[in-house]
């Protein structure tokens, strides 16, 4: 069981403890999992609180920067002066080297850069530190540090790649609420379950998470420790993260944060890394988006491989849908002609959680699809179907871009088209047979080992019940009617 490390007084009920990350531990897991980028806003709340200072800063920095690329670095090489004459001084004293920030940001004379910097700087709790800190931001804006994405209906979603001396810091923090939390925890289970069991020799990821919740104060890291934060430190934390973005939804008072996983979502994988698969890899991709599309219609994820649509009076697959080809990352593996798929935004639909009447109909439609004698071609064609059609929207959308009337991106959009021809024509082929072997290999996994073996006997599973019961109770109950009712 993960610890807990609890900040509040005694009199405070405890919080919820974390699930452990993973059925069975992986040591296959653990060594992709150490390909990632050094997870430093994954750690502690106090690190993530020095580096969304930082973010505010480098953010701050770059946006006062000037357009042109020679401005731009020559402005920071006179900024570079700054903090090495301040280095340099240092030598003598903390008071000197505080002279020789002062004494460079007025012969700078831009006011801009110079709020950035200064107020407060003196009162630092740590001088020295933040003196280094600030020395490395000049080479932090030399790209944007900051994309702020608006993409679904959560959000938004901040990707944050910069260089920080010989390292790249590079994370992910979403707004988000607690179905996704709780749902990112159970996919993270089952993910690690799948990796274990040599019958599959790979499954799928889910990037490593902690969270904040800037509601309660709870404070969650990867290793699973629970503490709780001080009203100040929350305070605190709104405060400099507001200047940066805020949510769209005021209920999602989550905050999510990540690794970023280097890797392109589907659609980029389609024309860049599929016309080089082998035959047996290509096998391998479409029986495992199989195994994730199945567990995403039994979870009730209706936002990535399934097209499920409310018809009035229950549930149906539609193919009029299109897949969501950014909600899953393909990641070569270095030095091996293997890849490995992650998972990301794992919240379930939460109508299908919270809406006790559409909860009830959709495991309906779980029950009757899964009576027919052949549910997994439906669903194969119907993931076939959804990725065409994604396929065809995104090229339209290349197309229709800012960036039509420029000759680079037009033969761009004849090159990626090009290039999409091999897995279009596997669409009509190979693929079937390889969704439905993933597709049918899930259910069964689910049937006859996940929920006999695992979720109804597993102490690490008791764990991640004992989590949901108390984060959110509608969530376990309706994945275990799903579970039970269909694969019992």
């Amino acid at each position: 069981m993960a610890s807990q490390a609890l900040l509040a007084p005694p009199t405070t009920p405890p919080r919820p403890t974390a699930p452990d990350r993973v059925f069975f531990p992986s040591p296959m897991r653990d060594q992709v999992a150490r390909r990632k980028s050094e997870p430093t806003i994954a750690g502690n709340f106090m690190a993530k609180y020095r580096e969304i200072q930082r973010l505010q800063r480098i953010v701050s920095l770059h946006q006062s920067m000037p357009e042109r690329r020679a401005d731009k670095q020559a402005l920071l090489a006179k900024i570079s002066t700054i903090w090495d004459n301040a280095q340099k001084q240092l030598l003598i004293s903390e008071q000197e080297a505080m002279k020789a920030v002062q004494e460079g940001f007025k012969k700078l004379g831009n006011p801009e850069i110079t709020e950035i910097y200064l107020p407060g700087f003196d009162r630092s709790d740590d001088f020295v530190s933040r003196l280094i800190d600030c020395a490395k931001d000049t080479q932090a804006v030399l790209i944007a540090p900051l994309r702020v994405s608006d993409a679904g209906k959560k959000g938004p979603t901040l990707l944050v790649t910069y260089p920080s001396g010989d390292d790249l810091q590079s994370y992910v923090i979403k707004f988000t609420n607690a179905s996704e939390i709780g749902a990112s925890h159970i996919y993270e289970a089952f993910s690690g379950c799948l990796y274990d069991d040599p019958r599959f020799s790979a499954g799928f990821f889910v990037p490593e998470m902690s969270r904040i919740d800037l509601k309660s104060g709870l404070h969650e890291t990867t290793a699973g420790e629970i503490s709780e934060l001080t009203p100040d430190q929350t305070q605190a934390f709104l405060n400099v993260l507001k200047t940066i973005a805020k949510p769209k939804d005021p209920e999602d008072t989550q905050l999510m944060c990540m690794d970023r996983i280097r890797g392109p979502n589907l659609f980029d994988a389609a024309y860049t890394q599929y016309p080089s698969f082998s035959q047996e890899q290509r096998k391998k991709f479409f029986e495992r988006l199989g195994r994730l599309a199945m567990l995403d219609l039994i979870l009730g994820h209706t936002d990535r491989l399934v097209g499920v649509l409310e018809t009035g009076d229950g549930y149906a697959l539609d193919d009029a849908l299109e897949a969501n080809l950014g909600n899953v990352l393909v990641v070569p593996d270095a030095g091996k002609p293997a890849f490995s798929l992650y998972a990301i935004d794992n919240g379930l639909d939460r109508t299908l959680i919270n809406d006790e009447t559409e909860r009830a109909k959709y495991l309906e439609f779980l029950k009757a699809l899964f009576a027919k004698d052949d549910p997994y071609t439906d669903l194969a064609e119907n993931i076939i179907t959804m990725f065409n059609s994604a396929l065809s929207t995104q090229i339209d959308e290349f197309e229709s871009s800012d960036h039509k009337s420029e000759k680079d991106d037009v033969v761009n959009v004849g090159t990626i088209n090009a290039k999409l021809k091999d897995i279009r024509t596997d669409l009509k082929g190979l693929a079937k047979e390889s969704l439905i072997k993933g597709l049918k290999g899930m259910a069964e996994w689910l049937r006859h080992v996940a929920v006999p073996k695992l979720w109804d006997s597993s102490v690490k599973a008791k764990a991640l019940q004992g989590y949901l019961q108390e984060t959110n109770p509608q969530m376990l109950e309706a994945i275990v009617e799903r579970l039970k009712g269909v694969f019992a």
